[in-house]
């Protein structure tokens, strides 16, 4: 979501701001940027295609903003193409990303299921056959503080090797076993840590829950908004 990635900006910039004040500066007046981007969301309203049309450009936007401003931190050898890029990965950062987001995802499917809700159903990504459209709309708060936090982390220190991925032919980079282990001990991690929701200290994981059962109690009318609930460290 743009705020998550306001968020991380925020963190990110905040962790720096003795050890490289000027990367910190710059890391903020991004997280700026995308802040005018979430503001803007306030504006938007009439049917359901406009709006999601509308949302997906803004979202859009954020993400350039971001991933330009990230690029700054994360050591060329994981990510010489400094954009990013899905099918197929290009280089080890953007493997990284896709395969930490689908460890989430798996995740959100199984809370979104434990919830009693259909996960072919959601909101702001398009319903089709086969597609867990409700899955990627939940996972949309959880990808970045945990996905990204975890490959932000073993980029940034150097922890990722060069055995812990192959590129292919026709450009495609696919990570080996050791560095798919590394990414989902670090994304069990987080998902471990426990934050303060509604009152209580719980873990990660069973927040992913809480959002699901919250998005249940919305549909069956029992609270009149759902306010999403984004973790940030």
């Amino acid at each position: 979501s743009i705020h998550s990635r306001y968020l991380m900006l925020k963190y990110l910039a905040k962790n720096r701001r003795k050890s490289a004040p000027e990367l910190s500066n710059l890391l903020e007046e991004h997280a700026e940027k995308i802040k005018e981007w979430e503001e803007k969301i306030d504006e938007v309203n009439g049917e359901l295609r406009k709006v999601r049309k509308e949302l997906n450009s803004f979202e859009g936007n954020a993400a350039r903003i971001y991933y330009k401003a990230i690029s700054e931190i994360v050591p060329e050898r994981y990510w010489p193409t400094k954009g990013r890029e899905y099918f197929p990965p290009p280089d080890p950062f953007n493997a990284m990303i896709s395969f930490g987001n689908s460890i989430v995802r798996g995740v959100v499917f199984r809370m979104v299921l434990a919830a009693g809700l259909d996960p072919t159903l959601g909101f702001l990504h398009l319903i089709r056959s086969g597609r867990r459209a409700l899955v990627l709309d939940l996972a949309e708060q959880f990808l970045v503080p945990i996905s990204h936090l975890a490959t932000l982390k073993l980029t940034t220190s150097l922890q990722m090797d060069k055995d812990d991925w192959v590129y292919l032919p026709r450009g495609k980079v696919y990570l080996t076993d050791t560095g798919r282990r590394k990414i989902f001990e670090e994304i069990t991690k987080i998902l471990e840590r426990k934050v303060l929701y509604r009152g209580k200290k719980k873990e990660i994981r069973y927040v992913i829950l809480g959002e699901a059962r919250k998005i249940a109690k919305f549909l069956r009318g029992k609270i009149k908004e759902y306010k999403p609930f984004i973790p940030m460290w």
